[in-house]
């Protein structure tokens, strides 16, 4: 019953049944305004041709092929017309399909479509944290091994002139100074250590993999 546009988010419902109908405007005037009777909540806004609901009387229905178009910059989504699919009818013609209405259709509401963005928006904060997070704990692991490379190299400096100064005799200043730089060197990675914490996402993938 559907054709789907996926590159611009847009659905094609064909041959939706819709009416005409008087809404409240301003104080003591009414509007035609026109309203799905099949797939979609009658809440829902149409753009249709002015003057088909201005040269027919309230109540009237048509059959048309309603896009939903969902923008990323408006709060809600809204169904457009195609205006050469617009025919009137009556009859039979203008009874709604059981299978197109109700439980009988999972069709869109705004209040599903609301919770559907709810959820999309808290997935896509979801997946940004986890990038966030997972950029955070690589940048802190990479600083981590930089200080256990300084931190290991420092001792080793000291343990190595320490070891010449025993079995070799070299000068005792010179030993000193090599002696303060392995020291200094493990200091400093010792003061910038990193503090890599995995996030739980990467646990859970590890596990998995397991």
């Amino acid at each position: 019953m559907n054709d789907t546009l996926s590159p611009g988010k847009k659905e094609i419902h064909k041959q939706v049944l819709v009416e005409t109908f008087k809404k409240k405007g301003g104080k003591n005037s009414y509007e035609i305004r026109v309203r799905a009777l099949e797939i979609f909540d009658q809440n829902w806004h149409i753009v249709f041709p002015k003057h088909l609901p201005n040269n027919h009387p309230w109540g009237t229905r048509f059959r048309t092929d309603l896009t939903l178009v969902e923008k990323q910059d408006s709060k809600l989504p809204y169904l457009v017309a195609k205006p050469t699919s617009i025919t009137i009818v009556t009859g039979d013609a203008a009874k709604v399909l059981p299978e197109r209405v109700g439980a009988n259709f999972r069709g869109r509401s705004l209040q599903s479509w609301k919770k559907a963005r709810k959820r999309k928006l808290h997935k896509e904060i979801d997946k940004g944290f986890q990038n966030e997070s997972e950029t955070l704990y690589r940048e802190e692991l990479a600083k981590d091994n930089i200080s256990r490379f300084k931190i290991f190299g420092g001792i080793l400096i000291v343990i190595f002139i320490t070891f010449c100064g025993v079995i070799i005799d070299i000068n005792p200043a010179f030993a000193v100074l090599v002696a303060c730089l392995g020291i200094g060197i493990t200091i400093h990675g010792i003061a910038n250590q990193g503090f890599p914490i995995k996030p739980d996402h990467l646990k859970e993938n590890e596990e998995n993999d397991k």
